[in-house]
């Protein structure tokens, strides 16, 4: 499943993540894939799990960033193309 960072504590190594099933799955530290700290708004995948009945996010990992710098890129390309008629 894909989400949003929510907020991602780094001293305690604990946050949430917002899924694409709006549902909000804490995760910590221990499940990121490549360990790095997380930050609000960054896309990633994760797998879906429960702990004392509760949404759990394992086997984090991060959304290349490639595909957002060019649909950014994209939009701003727009109005130019619309100016130039």
């Amino acid at each position: 499943m894909q989400g949003t960072v929510l907020f991602f504590q780094r001293r305690g190594g604990w946050g949430f993540i917002t899924g694409s099933d709006d549902e909000d799955y804490f995760v910590h530290h221990s499940s990121l894939i490549d360990r790095n700290s997380l930050k609000p708004d960054q896309r990633v995948e994760f797998d879906q799990s429960t702990r004392n009945g509760k949404p759990l996010a394992v086997n984090v990992r991060l959304v290349a960033e490639a595909s957002d710098s060019s649909t950014t890129h994209d939009v701003l390309s727009t109005p130019s193309s619309g100016g130039a008629q």
